[in-house]
């Protein structure tokens, strides 16, 4: 159990190492906190090409439903979806993702939204967030386990902490509407 404890200590001293800036928002409304500008995610070099031929970066992929897991992937509870958390993932040809409310809907990813990579760690796809991991506020990457199946993606977030407690969250996302072109016009630098 202590050696869960220096894991732990250890992630939260990572976590407060990335300085963040604050987005500019819509409609007079404050953005998210993402890191600062040129922060390049860690895993982002390891973007491999080959996820896009399961994964259409062409669509948005939406949120329509989200399970707990026990530590053997055996579904405990059926949350279904919250209409007021709806959110939409969006997918860039170089490996960068921009997560954000559907309600947004806006183009530019100065204004609104969380970022992350999808990436290849030996066989497995996964995505890094950056993202609230306190009621704090406090921020820190949380990686996500990707599945495909046809149209819908699975991303398990099987951290150290949701293993010990025996609640695994697992987001199930489905591919939903074409990306519009004027959106390809903003290039993601993170």
């Amino acid at each position: 159990m202590v050696k869960y404890g220096f894991y732990i200590l250890g992630a939260l001293i990572l976590f407060s190492c990335i300085p963040t800036r604050r987005l500019e928002g819509v409609n007079g409304g404050k953005g998210n906190k993402v890191p600062y500008k040129g922060y390049k995610f860690t895993k982002g070099s390891k973007f491999a090409p080959s996820i896009y031929e399961v994964i259409d970066p062409n669509y948005f992929y939406e949120l329509i439903g989200r399970y707990e897991l026990d530590r053997k992937l055996k579904v405990i509870e059926d949350i279904g979806k919250d209409i007021v958390s709806v959110r939409v993932l969006q997918f860039y040809y170089n490996g960068r993702i921009r997560v954000f409310p559907k309600i947004e809907e806006n183009p530019n990813p100065e204004k609104v939204g969380y970022r992350g990579v999808i990436y290849k760690q030996g066989n497995k796809t996964k995505i890094d967030f950056f993202k609230g991991v306190s009621q704090d506020g406090d921020m820190g990457i949380v990686t996500y386990q990707v599945w495909v199946e046809g149209d819908k993606l699975l991303l398990l977030e099987r951290s150290l902490h949701n293993i010990i407690l025996n609640e695994i969250p697992c987001y199930i996302y489905e591919k939903k509407d074409k990306v519009p072109e004027e959106w390809k016009q903003y290039k993601p630098d993170w």
